[in-house]
């Protein structure tokens, strides 16, 4: 039982910027919903996708060759964008049809 404490341990040591980086995402998204009333049905799932694309911002900005220095302020920004946001904006830059927020009238 020890010993799996300390492989617990290991892995928050071995990944504490990615932690923080996700757990700052999630918490802004989370602060957000609450600020716009949201249920937390809702909000709940957004959150855990916010918390998980917050994890591998370092690792993204490293890989297009950016400081990650500036993951802090990405993963906030992830996490005011929300999930949703954040694929209906790559949804847009590619051409698949992406929401804009605005509902289409036929």
């Amino acid at each position: 039982m020890d010993r799996n404490l300390t492989h617990l341990w290991e892995f928050f040591h071995l990944y504490r910027n990615q932690l923080g980086y996700g757990l700052l995402a999630a918490t802004v998204n989370a602060l957000a919903h609450y600020k716009r009333k949201d249920s937390a049905r809702d909000s709940f799932v957004d959150v855990l996708f916010c918390g998980a694309i917050g994890w591998g911002v370092d690792g993204f900005l490293r890989a297009h060759g950016m400081a990650p220095e500036g993951a802090v302020m990405a993963a906030a920004m992830i996490g005011y964008i929300g999930a949703q946001g954040i694929s209906d904006l790559i949804r847009s830059k590619l051409g698949l049809g992406g929401n804009n927020g605005s509902a289409q009238n036929p």
